[in-house]
C-alpha cells in the first residue's frame, strides 16, 4: 500500500471517527478535521462550518465576519 493510499484510510478513519464521537454529521467531521490540517500548516486562522440546505444553483454561504480576510469566502453549489 502507498502512502499515500494509507494516508487515505487514516484520513477518512479519523473523520468516521469523529463524527461518531461528536454525534455529528460525517460532512461536519470532514470540515473540522480539513479546518485542523490548514491551521496547523498555516493557511488559516479559524473556520467556521456553516450549513446550507436549499436549492441547487449559485446558492451561497457567506461568512459573518470578513474583517480579517481580503475576499469574502462563497461555497458555490451546482
Amino acid at each position: 500500500m502507498s502512502e499515500l493510499e494509507e494516508f487515505h484510510q487514516s484520513l477518512i478513519a479519523d473523520i468516521q471517527g469523529n463524527a461518531d464521537a461528536m454525534g455529528a454529521y460525517v460532512q461536519e467531521a470532514f470540515f473540522e478535521k480539513v479546518g485542523e490540517i490548514l491551521n496547523e500548516a498555516g493557511e488559516i486562522e479559524e473556520a467556521d462550518y456553516c450549513h446550507f440546505a436549499g436549492k441547487r444553483g449559485g446558492s451561497r454561504c457567506r461568512s459573518a465576519d470578513t474583517a480579517a480576510i481580503h475576499v469574502t469566502p462563497t461555497v458555490s453549489l451546482h
